[in-house]
């Protein structure tokens, strides 16, 4: 996945104090987000112009000084391959995470599981047929599984579960889909032997999270912001604000706003998991500085 997804922050670069700022970027971010940016227009100087339909061209230009900053959305590990990342010449800050997050009932003893065993409930042709829940170890269940998946249209999780997971492959046919992880979290809620798929961790208690393993024996983990922020939970895409080093003092202004409480909530309802609280109050204290 390259930056396919960017919140661009535009200033007037001519040697004197920028009008305004112009937004714009990703159509996931509207709703809230944009009416949270929306807000913080008067108190900056010249206001801010803001459009979300989409941002495709962010990184590049970033890379044409045509704007100061981008909100991008890079895979885990991936940052090393933008060479102004890697280089140091671009700062990336990570303000939220989008992701995967395996549920299952409550009465269901199972607490971790690994990318084979969900390959082998969800996928077609792969390596692991996994039909009923005897075959997997720790769930105390003996019946069938039934297997629930949120749309695409609920966040990213389908497109990057089945990249991840799936290795691309093609969903069972057995799996059912509905419209949002509300209503997937609602049938694993119902039904005991129901395992899901959610766009972002339940709020209430109704379902059992599972933490994630790359592999049989290895570490697994829970989709917690912490977990989240050090990369350690498998199945999630960032989104990073990105800009030059030299451009850090024209954001002052817009860095409160963007890993602000409102803007925490507003990311919450647009199936984004926030930066952890404590790592937005250093980068909006300007602690990021000596990166």
């Amino acid at each position: 996945m390259s930056g396919v997804i960017a919140l661009v922050v535009s200033v007037e670069a001519l040697g004197q104090v920028s009008a305004g700022i112009r937004v714009a970027g990703s159509d996931l971010l509207k709703g809230r987000c944009a009416a949270v940016l929306q807000k913080s227009a008067a108190k900056i100087p010249g206001g801010l112009e803001l459009t979300l339909d989409g941002s495709l061209m962010a990184e590049k230009y970033l890379r044409l000084g045509r704007v100061d900053a981008a909100l991008l959305v890079i895979a885990h590990g991936q940052q090393a391959k933008v060479p102004e990342i890697a280089s140091g010449e671009w700062v990336a800050l990570p303000i939220g995470f989008q992701s995967a997050v395996l549920v299952v009932n409550q009465l269901n003893r199972l607490e971790q599981m690994d990318f084979e065993m969900i390959a082998g409930i969800y996928g077609e042709f792969q390596v692991t047929d996994v039909r009923h829940w005897s075959k997997v170890e720790g769930s105390g269940l003996e019946m069938p599984v039934f297997a629930f998946m949120a749309r695409s249209a609920d966040g990213l999780s389908v497109p990057l579960f089945r990249s991840s997971v799936l290795r691309g492959g093609e969903f069972r046919r057995e799996t059912a889909f509905r419209n949002s992880s509300s209503e997937v979290e609602a049938e694993v809620s119902a039904n005991i032997n129901a395992i899901g798929c959610l766009s972002m961790p339940p709020v209430q208690g109704r379902v059992r999270v599972l933490a994630l393993a790359r592999e049989k024996g290895a570490s697994a983990y829970l989709p917690t912001p912490e977990n989240l922020y050090n990369g350690d939970y498998l199945l999630a895409v960032p989104a990073y604000l990105v800009f030059p080093v030299r451009n850090r003092a024209r954001l002052d202004m817009l860095l409160p706003v963007l890993f602000g409480a409102d803007m925490a909530q507003a990311l919450t309802e647009s199936n984004f998991t926030p930066a952890p609280k404590n790592i937005r109050e250093n980068y909006i204290r300007g602690l990021d500085k000596k990166k």
